[in-house]
C-alpha cells in the first residue's frame, strides 16, 4: 500500500490493525520509498549509504540507516505505469527496529525527494492443500511454478504438496514479487 503525503488515516487503521493480529504483519526495520521524478540523476553511490541528494543522505545518517538499495535492481526507466517508474523505487533498511515504523515513513515524507514511502509486508506460506487431486496435475511442473520464487529445495526432495507439512504457495502478491527472476525479466 502506497502511503500518500497525508498517512494519518491510514497509519491510524494499519496501528489498529497492528493490535488486533497480535504481532505485525510488516518489517519495522526498512522501509521503500519512490524518489520524485522532478528529481533528476538520482543515485545510490557504490558503498549503498550514500545518494547523489544531500537532503536524503541527511535523514539517512540521522536515522542511521544501514542500506539504501534499488527495490527491483534491473527495472528500466522504460518501465512505468503512467507517472510511476520502476526504477525509482529504494528500499531503506535501518540498523535496528523502529519502534514506530510509521513515524518513520511520516518523517521521510516530509523529505522533497520522497514522493511516497510504504511498509514493506511480511509474507508467509498460508496455504494448506486440500486438493486430493494434487499429485495427478502436471501442468504445475511442466511450467514449474512449483520452483519459480525458490521458496523449496526440489533438488533435495521439498517437493510442494509432498512434504510432512504440505504447505504449498498458491501465489505471492505483487509486494513481493522477485521481478529479476529469469524466469519474468527475459520473457517481459
Amino acid at each position: 500500500m502506497i502511503f500518500p503525503k497525508n498517512i494519518g488515516t491510514q497509519i491510524l487503521f494499519f496501528s489498529f490493525l497492528s493490535i488486533l493480529n497480535g504481532r505485525e504483519k510488516f518489517y519495522n526495520d526498512r522501509i521503500i520509498i519512490y524518489i520524485d521524478n522532478g528529481v533528476e540523476d538520482f543515485q545510490v553511490f557504490d558503498d549503498q549509504l550514500t545518494t547523489s541528494n544531500k537532503v536524503l543522505n541527511n535523514k539517512l545518517a540521522l536515522e542511521k540507516a544501514k542500506c539504501v538499495r534499488k527495490w527491483l535492481p534491473k527495472a528500466r526507466p522504460t518501465d512505468h505505469d503512467g507517472d510511476v517508474f520502476l526504477n525509482r523505487y529504494y528500499v531503506v533498511e535501518f540498523h535496528s527496529a523502529k519502534k514506530s515504523i510509521e513515524k518513520t515513513i511520516e518523517e521521510f515524507l516530509l523529505l522533497e525527494p520522497v514522493r511516497s514511502a510504504e511498509i514493506i509486508p511480511i509474507v508467509e506460506l498460508a496455504f494448506q492443500p486440500n486438493d486430493e487431486f494434487w499429485q495427478a496435475l502436471y501442468g504445475l511442473r511442466q511450467v514449474k511454478a512449483d520452483s519459480a520464487y525458490g521458496l523449496y529445495d526440489i533438488e533435495n526432495g521439498e517437493i510442494p504438496g509432498q512434504m510432512p507439512s504440505s504447505e504449498i504457495v498458491v501465489a505471492i502478491p505483487d509486494a513481493s514479487l522477485m521481478w529479476d527472476h529469469p524466469d519474468l525479466f527475459d520473457n517481459i
